[in-house]
Parts: structure tokens; C-alpha cells; sequence
């Protein structure tokens, strides 16, 4: 059950009280004039990769935010995000699909691709906004680089993956199957059953937008993403990470991202969490407002300007 605030409104279990939860909702982003202008403004730019060159997209000025998606999020899916931030932050993203060589793929080599992108811009630090597979990503991240990765925020990251007996057989045979998502029977109606719900009813290309752009995500590659994060387990190392962390959960998680969400908390020595309303699996695509106002604020209280240029003195 959600619990009640004074106005009648919903307010998620652990969310800030007077937070996001009982404000009014902003003017509507519509996704095609959006994804329009970071097609036509995002600097382009590829640099080569563990797996394959790495082809991404910069979109903004300020301190460099480095987006790691999902194995089925394009960098194009992170648009409505970016320009919200593109005043603050310079948001670099990129493909996170592995190219080749997937059999030998590993979380090392995937942190091994944020630290060549970030040499490629001449980043020395950077913060990190990740979720899915990129969130656990991230946190091999932060501990293979705590110098250079200095805060993150994650949604959905989980430090272990549990699947399934029947996830990990599909996940073997989906590395021998040809195509890409969008050709998988049902695909399409068990995303809508899944995520529609929380997509905004005022911009309804904002659905078949995901649906397309998720559905581009070749089969043998988000099955050996799967693969590997079922031979992962960071839980016995949370506690050597010590830089800030805020895990960003969200109404409609379902119970296992909400476990790993709650181990993070347990692990991580300095998390805080923020909860995010109506929000579902894709927040940088349902609500990105919210999702913008809680990286804003955390980001730039945990790395005040005076304070990175401090760290750039001393380096």
C-alpha cells in the first residue's frame, strides 16, 4: 500500500516527505519535437570499444553526465533526459549493445567503455546515471575507477540478477537466435502489459517511440547481457564503494527490482534513496521531469562547483 500525505495525494513508501510526490506536474514534453532537436543538436562522436566502436551522441554543456542505459535503450531514448539537463550537464550516451566478441563479454570490458568515452571528451571525472544492465555496469564502475567515477545514480541496478530456470534457458538459446526484438511473437503485448500503464496519456507517440526503439535491440545481444549478469554478484563487494550513491525507485518496480533496490541500500555506505511516482520501468521516458529534478539536485549537492574545482587543482 502507498501511503497517504495531507492533500490526499499518493506518496510512495521512503519517498521524500514535500518531494516530488505532492507537486504539480510540469508543462508536457512532447517526444517528437524532442527527439527532433537531439538529432539535429547532439554532437556525434565514436571512439573504439571492448566489444566494437562505440558510436554515441553529446548533448549539452556544464559538468559531463555519462548515461548508461539498458541492454534495450538507444542513446536516442535518453533525449527527453539530456534536454532537460543540457544547461547543467554535458550528457554523453552511447549504444550499450555489444557489437561482437560476446561470448567473452564481462562487466570490466563494458566499465573499460565508459573510462575510453570519457578519454575520448577529456573528462578526468565524471558522474554516472544508470539503470538496467548499465547499472550494474556502473557499479563494476566504481569500483574499478573511484577516481575518475565520483557519484551515480541508479534505477533498477542490481548488485546480483536473479533469473529464473526458464530465463536462463532462454537466455542460452536466445545467443544462437538471429533478428532483433521487434520479430519476437507476443513482444509487443508483453511490453504493453508491462510498461503502457505508465507512459503519459498526453503524448501517445511517446509509447510507439519506445516500442520501436527498444524493439531494434538484437536478440543475441540482450541475451548475453542476461547471460552475464546471471554470472555476476557484487553484493560482497558494496562495501568498497565509496563514492555517492542515490538509488531512484520507482512506483511499479515489481518485487525484484525492488529487492535489489533494498539490498543496494543495505550494501552501499553512502546511499539515500528517492522515489519516484507513477514512473514505472522507464522513467527518463514516462516521467522525465522528476527523474531530471532528483539528478539535478543530488549531482550538483554532491559535487558542488567549488568543489570540483578543487579536485582539478589537486589532480
Amino acid at each position: 500500500m502507498h501511503a497517504a500525505t495531507e492533500t490526499g495525494q499518493l506518496r510512495m513508501p521512503g519517498a521524500t516527505p514535500g518531494g516530488d510526490a505532492v507537486e504539480p506536474c510540469p508543462s508536457p514534453l512532447t517526444a517528437r519535437e524532442v527527439v527532433g532537436r537531439f538529432e539535429a543538436e547532439a554532437r556525434r562522436w565514436s571512439v573504439q570499444g571492448t566489444y566494437g566502436v562505440l558510436q554515441g551522441r553529446t548533448w549539452g554543456t556544464g559538468r559531463p553526465l555519462y548515461v548508461l542505459g539498458g541492454a534495450t535503450a538507444s542513446p536516442v531514448q535518453f533525449s527527453l533526459l539530456a534536454w532537460l539537463l543540457r544547461e547543467e550537464f554535458r550528457v554523453v550516451v552511447w549504444e550499450v549493445e555489444p557489437q561482437r566478441r560476446l561470448r567473452n563479454a564481462s562487466l570490466a570490458g563494458f566499465a573499460a567503455d565508459v573510462t575510453a568515452a570519457a578519454d575520448h571528451h577529456a573528462d578526468e571525472t565524471f558522474s554516472v546515471y544508470a539503470s538496467g544492465f548499465g547499472g550494474t555496469v556502473a557499479l563494476r564502475l566504481l569500483l574499478d575507477v573511484p577516481q575518475r567515477a565520483r557519484a551515480a545514480v541508479l534505477h533498477n541496478a542490481h548488485a546480483k540478477n536473479r533469473l529464473s530456470r526458464t530465463e536462463r534457458l532462454l537466455a542460452r538459446m536466445g545467443r544462437i537466435l538471429p533478428g532483433r526484438l521487434k520479430r519476437l511473437p507476443f513482444r509487443a503485448a508483453i511490453e504493453r502489459q508491462s510498461h503502457r500503464p505508465w507512459f503519459p496519456p498526453f503524448d501517445h507517440e511517446r509509447w510507439s517511440f519506445y516500442l520501436d526503439e527498444s524493439g531494434r535491440t538484437r536478440i543475441a545481444a540482450l541475451a548475453a547481457c542476461a547471460s552475464l549478469l546471471a554470472r555476476t554478484d557484487l553484493r560482497p563487494r558494496l562495501r568498497e564503494i565509496g563514492q555517492p550513491v542515490l538509488i531512484c525507485r520507482t512506483e511499479g518496480e515489481g518485487p525484484i527490482a525492488a529487492a535489489a533496490a533494498e539490498e543496494l541500500a543495505a550494501g552501499l555506505p553512502r546511499s539515500r534513496t528517492e522515489c519516484l511516482h507513477s514512473a514505472g520501468h522507464q522513467p527518463h521516458l514516462t516521467c522525465p521531469h522528476r527523474l531530471a529534478k532528483a539528478l539535478r539536485k543530488f549531482l550538483l549537492e554532491e559535487q558542488p562547483e567549488g568543489a570540483i574545482a578543487r579536485d582539478k587543482v589537486t589532480r
